[in-house]
């Protein structure tokens, strides 16, 4: 059974472990807990049976919200829950009065471009060599909520 919930302090070493798993550019457990303890963040995670399995990092800004961060364990991938752990921050977004959302997603992430567009987010141009451990490009993308 899954559970969506706002990330603990309690968490920082799952999602610092999760953090090494899902990227090259992982974020050190001092980024990780100044992201949980920024009061203008939206951090939520995802269980199944009481595991984190993934999560969502984002900030809120005047007017927009920026995606930083999300991740789905491997064996829970492609079922949904990026998905909804997006979809959840559209909702709180919303409820803050803020009707837009940016993220940046490398050019060579192709599952979760097309997951964002998709959930009709629109792609407004690129940053060259932004992933440099990559080697890759950054997609820029946005919704408009409202």
């Amino acid at each position: 059974m899954e559970l969506i919930r706002r990330v603990e302090i309690s968490d920082l070493g799952a999602i610092t472990d999760l953090e090494r798993l899902f990227f090259l550019d992982y974020w050190k457990g001092n980024q990780v807990q100044d992201q949980i303890d920024n009061e203008k963040s939206i951090n939520l995670c995802i269980e199944n049976d009481s595991v984190i399995v993934g999560y969502v990092f984002a900030k809120s800004y005047l007017d927009f919200v920026e995606i930083l961060r999300i991740g789905v364990s491997k064996d829970f991938r492609e079922i949904g829950m990026a998905s909804i752990l997006m979809r959840r921050t559209e909702l709180i977004s919303l409820d803050m009065k803020i009707e837009k959302i940016l993220l940046e997603v490398r050019e060579g992430n192709v599952a979760a471009i097309n997951l964002y567009k998709k959930m009709d987010y629109k792609i407004d141009g690129t940053r060259k060599g932004y992933y440099k451990k990559y080697k890759e490009d950054a997609i820029l993308m946005s919704k408009n909520l409202g």
